[in-house]
């Protein structure tokens, strides 16, 4: 009897202990250093950068049912995109010059009753 309970303990101490080791780790890539326990990927590197896919707006339209929060490099606008309920939008495009002033702008006055 006193086997079965010792066996018993040790079966639910290692559960346990697998547990909690299991949840609370993330993985790191690039070096050998821990992940930042906030991060459940953690890409370290000093010398290079981290590579979106990179889809033009055809390849990216034919992605069935995108989760809210994909990203891409759309290669036919030059712009990353993200995937929002509303559907995809530019999060950052590269812009070469500033966009032109507009010269007056006209519409209701009131904008409150």
């Amino acid at each position: 009897m006193r086997k079965i309970f010792v066996f018993l303990c040790l079966s639910i101490g290692f559960f346990l202990i697998s547990g909690k080791r299991a949840g609370a780790q993330g993985v790191t890539i690039g070096t050998a250093n821990p992940p930042d326990p906030a991060a459940i990927l953690d890409l370290q590197s000093t010398n290079r950068g981290f590579l979106l896919p990179r889809l033009s707006t055809s390849q990216r339209n034919a992605i069935v049912s995108p989760p809210v929060g994909l990203q891409i490099f759309n290669t036919t606008t030059q712009c990353v995109e993200t995937f929002f309920t509303s559907g995809w939008r530019a999060t950052i495009c590269e812009c070469s010059t500033a966009p032109a002033t507009p010269s007056a702008i006209s519409g209701p006055t009131e904008f409150c009753v």
